[in-house]
């Protein structure tokens, strides 16, 4: 392998071929071979199969005919006249024992005939049904335990037709002196029960050992007979015998499966494992005892021919090892070598060098990829030249995007500023509103307040005016009684002497009216400059209210005692006639004065009523007053809303601004990569050599 390295050999693509045809050939032949010695030993097994199933059934068949041998002699048992008529007569209860004697004697030599008549026959015994050992004709040593009582009630079951029953060392009896295989069925006899006897055959164990004789086991094998309970009959191991062998060859359910299958009783082979050794089962039914005959060997002994099938695919996997191994150092040659040359280009074309080129003088596909390879390398040095005029523009690029991304990031740093400045302005105005809110509600409480007093206001004065026209009505009835006083007086001026002293009391009550006029005067001037004062004069005007209120009361009270002194002169006035005739100026004065005081009455009530109707506008001044601030601090909210919403829009521009201000920084970032990395690359380009 001259040129190539075994350095790193396992890495080859040469190597690696060399192995997937090392192992593809290899496993071409082992697959053909050893799927040539499994079919052989299929087929091998299949047709052993099938001709030990044949021969197991012939034996079986065989088998059959031995047992029906036995039922043949039971059957001439049966029907023996001699025999049949020395039963009816020995259990004749009036018999002598002599004749019984003689009976048993003539019977049991009858059965001595049909014993030598047929082959292995030990004994043939006739039991009654009564089971008395005195009474039965042959070998009278048996024992009649619950097994064989429970055979004996089966054989009345079957009504005349035999059962066979399993071998033991002592036979049925248990006094045998071999071991035998029993046949027992009913002598019936319809005109007379009791002389029913069973009819015990004991066939030795040989008769069945010369039956199996013809069947041939491989290795290891074995040939049995076994009952429907798996117990086995027969076998070339005499220790198996009364054994059973059910589980380990299971041979009544794979039967069971074979009739229902064919529906009938049949025949078939199995493979089965026992004791850890797989075998081949054959088995057969037969007819007349449902008893099983039975072969199995090895299977590993079906399939010994197939061995060579075996060594010859050994010698021919050898054999495309080394022919695979030639194939593998031609294919190394041929692949490997062209190919470690082109990757020793490629290895310069990895430091930089792109002047590299491969020779090329093969068409195959090794030439059709170093083709390929110079291609790729100018298209490489192409792509370089390019790749640094376009770097060198990429700089140029770069650094004027720097430029305008400063500009840009210094243009976003002042606008974020003012809109901060904003922001804080549009805080401080909503802060304003805010309170501004505050004030005017505070001030629509006040006027709410306001209007309530003056309702208060224009409550007492309501009051006021009806005590006036009160004050008015009185006056009127003082003038009436004024007026008859004075027509009165004509008629008592002859005592109005007498009436000196009441004449200075009705002069000091005048006094008291005069000074409560007066008073009265100077109270309603008062009221009427405090009513001129709209904002406080609420309070004062409630004053001077309660002073008039209080001087009516007293008017009333001088009036009542001008009416006492008044009552008093009329009782006196025939007395007081003359005296009244000088009193008579003094009452026409009082009169001019009582007519004044009602005078100033009703202008009080004009001025009350003048009064009211300013306190109506007043109120109704206030209410729009109230509209207005009420309108006024509705306005308020808005703007303080507006004012908040002002604020919150101002402080997102304001964080936009950030946002924007933050990208233009990281845009010059981005730039200044940008720069660096055409700077890398070009650097890196200058590696190549072009």
């Amino acid at each position: 392998m001259k040129g190539i390295s075994l350095k790193g050999i396992h890495q080859s693509i040469g190597f690696k071929l060399m192995i997937i045809i090392i192992v593809g050939i290899i496993g071409c032949v082992a697959a053909l071979g050893y799927s040539s010695y499994s079919i052989a030993g299929n087929i091998i097994r299949d047709e052993v199969s099938s001709a030990t199933e044949g021969t197991i059934m012939q034996t079986g068949n065989k088998i059959d005919t031995l047992l029906a041998t036995y039922e043949n002699v039971a059957q001439m048992l049966t029907l023996d006249p001699v025999i049949r008529n020395s039963l009816e007569n020995f259990v004749q209860p009036s018999l002598a024992s002599v004749e019984k004697k003689r009976i048993q004697e003539t019977v049991e030599q009858r059965l001595r005939n049909y014993i030598n008549a047929a082959d292995h026959i030990l004994s043939i015994r006739l039991i009654p049904k009564t089971y008395e050992k005195a009474d039965i004709f042959g070998d009278k040593s048996i024992e009649f335990d619950d097994q064989n009582k429970a055979v004996f009630e089966e054989v009345l079951a079957n009504k005349g037709n035999p059962v066979w029953v399993s071998s033991s060392a002592k036979g049925f009896t248990r006094f045998n002196s071999e071991m035998t295989f029993t046949m027992t069925r009913l002598l019936i006899n319809g005109a007379n029960r009791d002389a029913e006897f069973f009819i015990v055959i004991d066939v030795q164990i040989a008769a069945l050992e010369e039956a199996l004789s013809n069947v041939t086991v491989g290795e290891g094998g074995d040939k049995l007979i076994i009952d429907e309970s798996g117990q086995v009959v027969y076998s070339t191991n005499q220790e198996l015998i009364e054994t059973s062998v059910q589980n380990e060859l299971n041979v009544t359910s794979r039967a069971e499966q074979s009739a229902e299958e064919a529906n009938e009783t049949t025949s078939g082979t199995y493979f089965t494992s026992i004791s850890g050794t797989e075998r081949l089962v054959a088995f057969a039914e037969s007819q007349r005892s449902n008893w099983y005959v039975i072969s199995h060997a090895k299977a590993s002994s079906l399939t010994e021919n197939t061995s060579k099938i075996l060594n010859l695919t050994n010698i021919l996997m050898i054999v495309s090892v080394f022919i695979a191994i030639g194939i593998g150092f031609l294919l190394l040659q041929m692949i490997a070598k062209p190919i470690t040359n082109m990757k020793k280009s490629m290895e310069r074309g990895k430091e930089g060098d792109l002047t590299v080129r491969i020779a090329v003088k093969r068409k195959d596909e090794i030439g059709q990829l170093a083709h390929s390879f110079n291609d790729m390398m100018d298209q490489m040095t192409n792509l370089i030249r390019q790749t640094n005029d376009s770097t060198a523009q990429v700089m140029h690029t770069a650094n004027e995007v720097s430029n305008a991304s400063k500009q840009t990031a210094t243009a976003a740093q002042e606008i974020n500023q003012a809109m901060e400045s904003i922001a804080q302005g549009s805080s401080s105005l909503a802060t304003e509103a805010e309170a501004g809110n505050e004030r005017s509600n505070q001030m629509s409480n006040i006027l709410d307040k306001v209007v309530d007093e003056n309702i208060h206001l224009g409550t007492s004065a309501q009051e006021v005016h009806q005590v006036s026209q009160q004050g008015i009505q009185q006056m009127k009835a003082l003038i009436d009684h004024t007026t008859s006083t004075e027509s009165m007086m004509t008629s008592i001026s002859g005592r109005v002497g007498e009436l000196k002293d009441s004449t200075t009391s009705i002069r000091q009550i005048l006094d008291l009216l005069n000074n409560m006029t007066k008073q009265t005067n100077i109270l309603s001037l008062n009221a009427s400059i405090e009513a001129s004062r709209a904002g406080s004069a609420g309070k004062g005007f409630m004053v001077v209210a309660d002073e008039i209120r209080k001087l009516a009361e007293q008017s009333k009270q001088n009036i009542e005692i001008v009416g006492e002194i008044t009552e008093k002169i009329q009782n006196e006035v025939d007395e007081t006639v003359k005296v009244m005739d000088e009193a008579l100026p003094k009452f026409v004065q009082q009169k001019s004065s009582v007519q004044e005081t009602d005078k100033i009455f009703n202008r009080v009530q004009h001025q009350m009523d003048d009064f009211i109707l300013q306190l109506e506008k007043i109120t109704e001044f206030i209410n729009d007053l109230n509209k207005s601030q009420k309108v006024m601090s509705e306005t308020m909210s808005n703007v303080s809303a507006f004012s908040e919403e002002s604020s919150a829009t101002t402080q997102q521009v304001a964080s936009l601004s950030s946002t924007q201000e933050q990208m233009s920084e990281g845009l010059v970032r981005l730039a200044d990569d940008l720069e660096h990395l055409s700077q890398s690359l070009q650097k890196a380009l200058s590696n190549f050599k072009v």
